[in-house]
């Protein structure tokens, strides 16, 4: 275990650029970093892996520069949508500029269905944790609209909705931040705020965007909000909205906990389908991010550590992987992605555990996690 954090610590500097370094949070205080398994601990020290070919130092090293360059690039649309969301809470909706912005969200999917947006939406605001998750939610909704195959037009409309349907809770924000039980009124005060929502757009936009905001948070056993409607009568793009809402509600923190790794809120989620979500957009979801959604970290037969950075349309559980940690423990240089669906001797073995998970991240940070709170 000593051996591994020395390791890390030693090889952090190289692994990581300086432009990496000013998007991730303020460091916490250094924990301890648990061990891998004891199968994977034990596996011998070989200084090469059989079951892949690592690239050369040339190819590394272009990799990594392209990776970084692609961040950039991901980072400023980042933050161009979040001061566009910024501006919607407080009433001011400029559309071309949504739009377009929107717009070029659709287009990074089009040209790459997986890419490092996938990995920002785990950013989080502390200072504007609502901005925050609405810039969240559109990018996952516009990357699963993707995935089912909507023309570009489409995948917009499902933006701008995601972008919209809970502009209505700047008003309620207070209660909400409140981190003490609300009260009944509290409670069916802030369930009114689709119903803002969808006020605040009609004008703005089109009338299929308005009506898809009114529904994101009706539920198909007909328990949810603001009206109580049942399955058959939600809108279809408010169904897509709502599992994306839920996994980025779930895979963040809030005042009354921690936040859920990806793997355990993908099965949150498959436990309610039929009840809180549509099956087939359920099923159609797994497919998207897989039983092993971005994000998530895996152990590999192989003897390495990794984060799942894509999947395999009808694999669930052969998913594209970027390796962190190889099989010496050591932090691994450059960007050496496996795509699993490819490999005959190369699976996932086991996730992280959550508690472990917050060891590793805090040496690695790789999800592309950023702190907005200087925006």
């Amino acid at each position: 275990m000593v051996r591994i954090i020395n390791i890390l610590k030693k090889n952090w500097k190289k692994a990581v650029g300086a432009s990496d370094r000013d998007y991730v949070a303020s460091p916490a205080p250094e924990p301890e970093l648990s061990p891998l398994p004891s199968a994977q601990m034990d596996a011998p020290l070989t200084g090469t892996n059989p079951y892949r070919r690592k690239p050369s130092v040339a190819e590394a090293a272009a990799e990594a520069r392209a990776i970084r360059e692609r961040l950039e690039r991901f980072h400023a649309l980042y933050r161009n949508l979040h001061a566009m969301v910024c501006l919607a809470l407080g009433g001011v909706i400029h559309r071309d500029k949504v739009e377009e912005t929107i717009g070029q969200v659709a287009d990074a999917f089009e040209a790459e269905p997986f890419n490092e947006l996938l990995l920002l939406f785990y950013s989080f605001s502390r200072k504007n944790y609502l901005t925050a998750h609405i810039v969240n939610d559109v990018i996952l909704t516009v990357g699963f609209a993707r995935s089912l195959g909507y023309e570009r037009r489409e995948m917009l409309d499902l933006g701008i909705s995601a972008f919209a349907h809970d502009l209505g809770m700047a008003h309620f924000e207070g209660i909400a931040r409140k981190g003490q039980q609300l009260t009944a009124q509290e409670i069916e005060d802030i369930k009114q705020h689709p119903m803002r929502s969808s006020e605040m757009v009609r004008p703005i936009f089109a009338e299929k965007i308005a009506s898809a905001v009114l529904d994101v948070h009706e539920r198909e056993n007909g328990q949810g909000y603001p009206r109580g409607i049942p399955g058959a009568e939600i809108h279809l793009w408010a169904k897509i909205i709502a599992v994306c809402d839920t996994f980025e509600a779930l895979t963040h923190p809030r005042i009354f906990r921690s936040p859920y790794s990806p793997y355990e809120a993908m099965k949150i989620i498959i436990k309610k389908k039929d009840v809180l979500f549509d099956d087939t957009v359920v099923k159609r979801f797994i497919d998207f991010m897989s039983i092993y959604p971005v994000g998530t970290l895996v152990y590999l037969n192989s003897g390495e550590l990794a984060l799942v950075t894509g999947s395999n349309y009808g694999s669930p559980t052969r998913a594209v992987v970027r390796v962190l940690i190889n099989e010496n423990r050591e932090i691994e240089e450059g960007n050496q992605v496996i795509d699993l669906a490819r490999q005959d001797f190369v699976y996932i073995s086991g996730v992280v555990e959550p508690e472990k998970e917050k060891e590793i991240l805090y040496f690695l940070k790789p999800r592309g996690q950023v702190e907005l709170d200087d925006v």
